[in-house]
């Protein structure tokens, strides 16, 4: 009985691999035969070297935040306009790649149109089923159509991480060119590092004061003593704030060369000005 189970099953396996074997070669045998003799993707190939379209280089962000208030205080918008100030002439090139795809789409899918044709061979199909041959170049041909993108975007996606990584929420938003530009224009209109847009400004501010991590905040006040640079005042994460020696609203940054502990009351009374304690 265990024989003839054995013979049952190696029988199939033989019958299936023969099947599978013989699918291939014809499949190959058709596909060889269009690609040589089909006068459609030959036509397809010609027009497809006349045209040249843009890959788009995607200038995605995403960023992890540690810190609740400021992920809910920072937007999506607000970190894409604070990345333009450093990606908007790579963006606008970008950009301007798909209005060049955009405008010339059109006069590409016109000149396919006219070849879209299937069944004309260079020689006789001789024992092939012509059905088939028609099926399989239909396929050949779609394949074969140029697709460049046209609409340039970009995604921001924010993400709030407990302080040991672990994932909690996150938002994200797509911008369209249009809106991007926008932004590039507004950004544009400065008076040396002062941006005369508020809106701008304010975003740029958000951003960069949410540069301060957790892990990067319990380092300055480990760093400091947990003490009050200016008083000496010895506290906690709930009484001790970080500084911005030079003030974000001044050109600083969120480096920690560049940040000091104080007590809430030293932080208020140094306001805007520029001090090391």
């Amino acid at each position: 009985m265990l024989v003839f189970v054995l013979i049952i099953y190696f029988s199939v396996c033989l019958i299936v691999g023969l099947y599978v074997w013989l699918s291939y070669h014809i499949k190959k045998k058709y596909l060889n035969f269009i690609l040589e003799n089909s006068i459609t993707l030959a036509e397809v190939k010609k027009i497809n070297t006349q045209y040249h379209f843009y890959v788009l280089i995607s200038y995605d962000e995403r960023h992890t935040y540690d810190n609740e208030k400021f992920y809910e205080a920072i937007s999506c918008a607000d970190y894409l306009i604070y990345q333009l100030q450093f990606t908007k002439t790579k963006i606008i090139t970008e950009i301007n790649k798909a209005k060049y795809n955009r405008n010339h789409i059109e006069t590409y899918y016109q000149e396919i149109k006219k070849i879209e044709h299937f069944g004309y061979f260079r020689r006789e199909i001789g024992k092939l089923k012509k059905d088939k041959l028609i099926k399989m170049e239909k396929e050949l041909f779609n394949k074969m159509i140029l697709r460049p993108e046209t609409l340039y975007k970009v995604k921001i996606q924010l993400i709030l991480t407990k302080m040991s990584g672990q994932f909690v929420k996150r938002k994200e938003q797509i911008f369209l060119a249009n809106q991007i530009e926008i932004f590039i224009h507004d950004l544009n209109q400065k008076e040396g590092n002062f941006f005369l847009n508020k809106s701008i400004w304010d975003a740029i501010c958000r951003v960069e004061r949410g540069k301060v991590t957790n892990k990067m905040r319990f380092f300055i006040y480990n760093r400091d003593g947990y003490r009050c640079r200016r008083c000496g005042k010895r506290g906690d994460s709930n009484n001790l704030e970080i500084d911005h020696i030079l003030p974000i609203s001044k050109g600083g940054k969120s480096i920690v060369g560049n940040l000091q502990t104080l007590c809430e009351s030293c932080n208020k009374l140094k306001g805007t000005k520029v001090i090391r304690y």
